[in-house]
């Protein structure tokens, strides 16, 4: 009994001051969770009665610099999830077999004539317990899924984004290019039809070819200018593809996550509430 006070001594203090702060704190925080998922849920909703025709027409790059920061957000976002549901049940579970290994279970209260000591189950360990039973069956897998699946949407969102400026690009360029060769074939077209200034139809050309110089340079310019406005048009196409690609899987995803992740604050948040009335309960055992 002298080396297992010090033991029971700590196992008092956890479970009625820390665990009791713990549980209650626990339990407010997933309260507000709730509420804060619930307000979002809402907002999302609305997104259904959202005109497309009033979205901008081109992804811009601050725009295509969010779409990338929610993307991240939302990765780090699953990846603090797990480990914070990991951890909670490592911790529960770690906690629960440090209190199997050191406490013996000794009824205190023995009549003179007990020949036997009669083993009790510490308050503790039933708060554990129970908090074991209840993260099984909490429907977290559902809730990482979910945060998982909307990582992939906002992600296939950004690669049509990138396409889009991609094609934006390609056009910029094209253009440059477009006005480099106009220029060009200007000045070629007009010092060639100086030299051709005076001089008969059956003579050929200044430069001595049988060809037509002036039709295959006219030639390569008109192939150079329908190549830009068939990119002008996949561009039109993609903008349009990103911007009702973008609202559909918003549309879709987004009420989805944040119903689930409602669903498990409020679980979460009636879970620690229920352990902090079993920690209420230990507190009037102990006494």
């Amino acid at each position: 009994m002298g080396v297992n006070f010090p033991v029971r001594r700590n196992i008092r203090l956890w479970s009625t001051e820390l665990c009791y702060f713990l549980t209650d704190r626990m339990g407010k925080m997933w309260d507000a969770m709730y509420k804060h998922h619930k307000a979002q849920l809402k907002i999302i909703s609305e997104l259904k009665s959202f005109d497309i025709s009033v979205a901008a027409r081109e992804t811009s790059e601050q725009h295509n610099e969010r779409t990338v920061q929610l993307w991240q957000v939302v990765q780090e976002w699953h990846v603090q999830y797990g480990k914070f549901m990991t951890s909670q049940k490592e911790y529960v579970g770690n906690l629960y077999s440090w209190i199997k290994l050191n406490v013996i279970p000794i009824d205190t209260n023995l009549k003179s004539n007990s020949s036997q000591p009669v083993e009790t189950t510490p308050p503790i360990k039933r708060l554990l317990h129970a908090w074991h039973d209840i993260l099984g069956k909490l429907p977290d897998e559902d809730a990482r899924k979910a945060i998982h699946t909307f990582s992939e949407v906002v992600h296939i969102i950004l690669v049509h984004q990138d396409e889009e400026i991609k094609l934006r690009q390609r056009i910029q360029d094209t253009r440059k290019e477009h006005e480099r060769k106009s220029r060009q074939f200007e000045d070629w077209a007009r010092k060639y039809m100086e030299k051709r200034a005076g001089i008969p139809p059956e003579a050929g050309n200044p430069d001595g070819t049988r060809a037509d110089p002036l039709a295959e340079r006219k030639a390569a310019m008109e192939k150079l200018e329908n190549s830009l406005k068939e990119l002008e048009e996949a561009y039109t196409k993609q903008c349009k593809v990103v911007r009702e690609k973008s609202l559909s899987l918003l549309r879709t995803n987004l009420p989805e996550l944040f119903r689930i992740v409602s669903d498990f604050s409020l679980q979460s948040a009636a879970m620690f509430k229920s352990l902090w009335s079993i920690s209420t309960t230990n507190d009037q055992l102990d006494d």
